[in-house]
């Protein structure tokens, strides 16, 4: 495919001169618009780049072109990207037709062939173009103006010191009395009582007596975010006296609470650091003690977050019998709350007696080889914990977020900072919370990878339906056919919504942590646009819906 023929995306913002008798064959067959990058699809329609590219990527949907093939019922019309081929005849013959410049709302009035659009763009005096100071898009005709007299980050002097300070910095630091780097021979009123004439070091000096200075309330550090002058303090904390009492009996609560937990569960606090001249070996062994140490930590607070989960789903208790049953049976596994209980605290001795031995000189092979051991037998006990607690955690979130229908609202939060973390790749994907087909049916989790995947990085949001490992997998009907439907949701309009289909299939139940049994839409909205267009209060909504086919098995009556 010749290059030549490929408009750029902002090649594409350019508009033709004379739409209107734009012939029918160069047309999308799809959106009506001019067929810009066209494809072809098997059965003769012609589709835009931008109707392409909405379609999956691999699963075969209807064609959503009006031509008079898409109603043939002798025409194979189910298509998807992989099925479409470029079609260079219409490409050749649509970028021949004259067109005005993207810049024409800027001032522009050119015409061209619209092949000729990036040629044109790389010289127009309308174009935008980033400053490479501060990084602000101007236009190439006022680049220079702007370096020189709006540019926030050009060289200015200061009239008072005579320094070249950053154009930017000269109000909010540079002339600024509060700032460390203020002008030496800058000199202001008090900005808080607005008296006097200072310099910073005399600004400094008043400070420590101004009576406006703002004053962070006494009880700051409980929680109470009030900021006046000292001379209203007095006030507020007459006015706030039952919420500072509040806060006060907050912490006094949390305060016990720990304290009671500390001594119920044999933890009197992290152990000391190793020396720090050991041999080697010992290092080696005080750096695993340590990591161990930091485990059982984590272990001690999940273990307490799930207590306190638990006592909060005490009055559905009955619905929940289930999920109580298995708390219970990960209990028992270590002979009651008291087995568990002890099971820290002889981690705790183990991780003491290595550190007892470190302290005597332990820097024999022996001595070290002993330790090591000690180590490895409490990294052990301790990655049995982590598993079964991950466990537990699951079943919790599985308890207080599923849904039981085949159908998922996920509201992802703070979308622009998931934005900024996948493009850094870490993480690279979110997961939705788990949900079932059906009451003990199969389950599932939804996958988003907000910077697109498999070829769509930096343009598409990839999305993936994941079959995930249940306990009730050994009563569903195997292999399993879902037709899945993936919905985001606009915040004004529904007839707006981005819809996606896609189909999953799973031979066998999976593994614990196999992620590779899922339904895939790999070009699923474009990035600009959701972030245009479906982004309400830094969050979006995605629906989704899991229909399971009837299995062989069910047609013939084998369970009701």
């Amino acid at each position: 495919m010749s290059a030549g023929i490929v408009l750029s995306t902002r090649a594409l913002a350019a508009s033709l001169v004379d739409e209107r008798s734009l012939p029918g064959h160069l047309r999308c067959s799809s959106c009506s618009r001019p067929v810009t990058n066209s494809f072809q699809t098997p059965h003769g329609c012609r589709l835009c780049q931008s109707c392409v590219d909405s379609l999956p990527a691999t699963d075969k949907v209807r064609c959503p072109g009006k031509s008079d093939a898409c109603k043939d019922p002798d025409e194979e019309i189910d298509i998807c990207q992989s099925s479409c081929f470029p079609d260079i005849a219409s490409r050749r013959e649509l970028t021949k037709l004259k067109v005005f410049c993207p810049n024409k709302s800027e001032g522009c009035r050119a015409e061209f062939p619209w092949r000729q659009a990036d040629a044109h763009l790389a010289d127009c005096e309308f174009e935008k173009v980033k400053c490479e100071m501060c990084g602000e898009a101007t236009l190439k005709r006022e680049l220079d103006e702007h370096k020189s007299s709006a540019c926030r980050r050009r060289l200015v002097n200061c009239d008072d010191c005579k320094i070249k300070v950053v154009a930017g910095a000269m109000d909010s630091e540079h002339k600024n009395l509060q700032s460390m780097s203020c002008c030496r021979e800058f000199r202001d009123p008090c900005p808080h009582c607005r008296e006097g004439n200072f310099n910073r070091q005399a600004f400094l000096s008043h400070l420590s007596q101004c009576p406006q200075k703002p004053t962070p309330c006494r009880f700051a550090h409980l929680g109470c975010d009030f900021v006046a002058p000292a001379t209203e303090m007095a006030a507020h904390c007459s006015e706030a006296a039952d919420r500072h009492l509040q806060l006060i009996d907050a912490k006094l609560r949390v305060s016990s609470a720990s304290a009671q937990h500390s001594t119920a569960s044999g933890f009197p606090g992290a152990a000391a650091g190793g020396a720090g001249a050991a041999v080697d070996g010992a290092s080696a062994v005080t750096g695993s003690g340590e990591a161990v140490s930091k485990e059982m930590k984590d272990l001690e607070r999940r273990a307490m977050n799930i207590f306190s989960k638990f006592k909060g789903l005490q009055p559905n208790i009955a619905t929940w019998a289930l999920s109580t049953m298995s708390l219970e049976d990960f209990i028992k596994s270590f002979g009651g709350l008291q087995g568990f209980k002890t099971m820290l605290k002889n981690m705790d001795d183990k991780l003491r007696q290595m550190e007892a031995a470190e302290r005597s000189g332990a820097g024999t092979t022996g001595a070290s080889a002993a330790s090591a051991a000690a180590a490895s037998a409490s990294s052990a006990d301790v990655s049995r914990l982590m598993e079964q607690m991950r466990a537990i955690e699951l079943r919790f979130e599985t308890l207080e977020q599923t849904s039981f229908d085949g159908c998922l609202t996920w509201k992802v939060l703070g979308f622009a900072a998931r934005r900024r973390e996948a493009k850094s790749g870490s993480p690279v994907s979110l997961f939705s919370p788990p949900f079932m087909s059906k009451r003990y049916g199969y389950m599932f989790r939804v996958r988003l990878f907000l910077n697109g995947q498999e070829g769509a990085e930096g343009s598409h949001v990839t999305i993936q339906l994941v079959l995930i490992q249940s306990e009730y997998e050994d009563v569903q009907d195997w292999p399993l056919v879902a037709d899945v439907t993936f919905r985001l949701l606009h915040p004004r309009t529904r007839s707006d919504d981005v819809v996606a289909k896609a189909t999953l299939s799973a031979q066998k139940p999976p593994a614990a942590s196999d992620l590779s049994i899922n339904a895939s839409v790999t070009r699923f909205v474009r990035i600009d646009i959701l972030e245009e267009k479906f982004v309400r209060n830094d969050s979006i909504y995605i629906e989704t819906e899991v229909e399971p086919r009837p299995s062989e098995a069910n047609r013939r009556g084998r369970r009701r």
